[in-house]
């Protein structure tokens, strides 16, 4: 398991990359989650009547 050798710097190297990938991911997952978010709202502001029919029903 030469790659372990901290020498080299490969583990340095690995790490830093495995942390970059983990960075991105957790960048597209919260954008998704926001354009999911975004549309969930637009979606139930387009399904609720406009203000003035809904205080006419209440």
């Amino acid at each position: 398991m030469s790659f372990l050798n901290p020498k080299n710097g490969t583990v340095r190297f690995y790490l830093s990359r495995l942390l970059e990938l983990a960075e991105k991911s957790i960048y597209e997952n919260k954008r998704k989650d926001m354009k999911k978010a975004k549309y969930i709202e637009t979606f139930s502001k387009n399904m609720l009547p406009p203000e003035n029919e809904r205080s006419e029903r209440i």
